[in-house]
C-alpha cells in the first residue's frame, strides 16, 4: 500500500510540476506581428472607404456576426452594416475624423480590442442641418481563420 502511495503521490508531483508552463508544443504568439496586422486592417478600411468600396471594406473588415453600434438602432451582419454605410457615405456633410488610442492583443493571439476617440460632422436627420459628434469608441477584434476581424464596433457620444 505504501508502494502505491508513493506511486500516486510522484505521479501527482509530476503532473503539478508542469502547470503554469507551456508545454513544448506550445504556439507562440508574435503579439507585434498581430497589432501589426489589425493595423493594416485598420488603413484598408480608410483605404476602401475613400475608394467606396463598401462592399469589400465590410467584407474583409467585419465579422458576418458584428455588431455596428455607431446609433440606435444597432446594426447587426454584414447587410445592415453595409446599409448604415452607403448612408453614411451618401451624406453631403459628413466628415469622419476617428483617433485610436490603444490596441490591445491577448496573449493568446485570438482577440484583440481598439480603443480611440472620435470628432464627426454629419447630417442630422431631424434638422437636416449639418451637427457635430464626439466621443470614444471601441472595436472588438476575433482572429478568425488566420485573418482578423471584428466582431463589434461601438461608438459611445459625448456630445449633448
Amino acid at each position: 500500500m505504501e508502494t502505491l502511495n508513493a506511486l500516486f503521490v510522484g505521479l501527482l508531483l509530476t503532473s503539478l510540476a508542469g502547470c503554469g508552463r507551456p508545454s513544448t508544443g506550445a504556439v507562440r504568439v508574435d503579439v507585434g506581428a498581430e497589432t501589426k496586422a489589425i493595423q493594416a486592417l485598420e488603413d484598408s478600411w480608410s483605404e476602401h472607404w475613400e475608394a467606396g468600396d463598401l462592399e469589400t471594406l465590410v467584407d474583409a473588415y467585419y465579422s458576418p456576426d458584428a455588431i455596428l453600434a455607431a446609433s440606435a438602432p444597432d446594426h447587426r451582419g454584414r447587410e445592415a452594416i453595409l446599409l448604415k454605410y452607403r448612408a453614411l457615405k451618401a451624406d453631403r456633410n459628413l466628415v469622419l475624423d476617428y483617433r485610436p488610442a490603444e490596441l490591445t492583443v491577448a496573449a493568446s493571439g485570438d482577440l484583440a480590442v481598439r480603443s480611440g476617440t472620435f470628432a464627426n460632422r454629419y447630417t442630422d436627420p431631424v434638422t437636416h442641418q449639418a451637427a457635430n459628434d464626439a466621443g470614444r469608441y471601441v472595436v472588438g477584434y476575433r482572429k478568425q481563420i488566420a485573418a482578423w476581424r471584428a466582431t463589434f464596433d461601438i461608438e459611445t457620444s459625448q456630445s449633448p
